[in-house]
């Protein structure tokens, strides 16, 4: 997630947008020395190995069900407004395409402070209230971008998405892994299936707002939000997991 931002920057300082490349490039050789020298604790290996038949029999598994459609739409709200922001905040308020274009930079800026301030504020919060802050504030942000008029809370708005969307994926899987632990490999592929929702929902979204306008096809977001904040309310009221 930093690797945008640190790539708009460069970009930006140096006048020359293939730098991008190389900002790309030496965060992923990073990423990949920092993982190579992290110890990771491997679980006992079942005796019968998962199979894609079984992993997709969870499917009949409603708690399963709802959080793999959960990973789904956040993904999609993910890539969706990465996608549809600059368009969006160039045709709603009136932004120059150049500036609008930033408005990814500033989202992804969002999205690591979020994943950062999560990081420590999950050590004193539990993951279901997490998962519903983080859906209130996803909501309640994407909808107030769609109908304010001003072009700095706008600006303060694609942050706060940021922040909200950030956490959401993370606290998902893992609530569902921790809920049922002996399954972990099926459901690590099933969330890993629905990550398709990032191809589907920006298609979705353009053929709305070609169809009713740029508005209402933010709003396809909100639905997305909707949904999210529906499951963590479902799982705190019915304790359907207790972390």
């Amino acid at each position: 997630m930093m690797a945008a931002p640190l790539a708009a920057f460069f970009a930006s300082r140096f006048g020359d947008w293939k730098i991008l490349f190389l900002v790309f490039g030496l965060v992923s050789f990073l990423s990949v020395v920092w993982l190579s020298m992290t110890k990771i604790e491997e679980s006992a290996v079942s005796e019968k190995a998962p199979s894609m038949g079984s992993a997709f029999k969870l499917l009949g598994n409603s708690f399963i069900l709802m959080m793999v459609v959960s990973i789904f739409l956040v993904v999609g709200i993910d890539v969706g407004f990465n996608y549809f922001s600059g368009k969006f905040l160039a045709t709603n308020f009136g932004i120059n395409e150049v500036s609008s274009q930033s408005g990814r930079s500033i989202y992804f800026f969002g999205r690591v402070l979020g994943t950062l301030g999560g990081a420590l504020i999950l050590t004193r919060l539990s993951s279901t209230k997490g998962l519903l802050y983080s859906a209130i504030i996803s909501i309640v942000s994407i909808f107030l971008i769609m109908v304010i008029p001003t072009k700095a809370v706008a600006w303060a708005l694609v942050f706060i998405i940021g922040l909200g969307v950030a956490n959401i994926f993370p606290l998902v899987f893992s609530l569902t892994v921790q809920k049922y632990p002996d399954r972990s490999n099926e459901i690590s592929g099933l969330m890993m299936m629905a990550i398709s929702g990032g191809a589907l929902i920006p298609p979705i979204m353009g053929l709305v707002s070609d169809l009713m306008g740029v508005v209402p096809g933010m709003g396809v977001l909100l639905l997305c939000a909707a949904y999210l904040l529906a499951v963590s309310w479902i799982i705190i009221r019915k304790k359907l997991v207790n972390i």
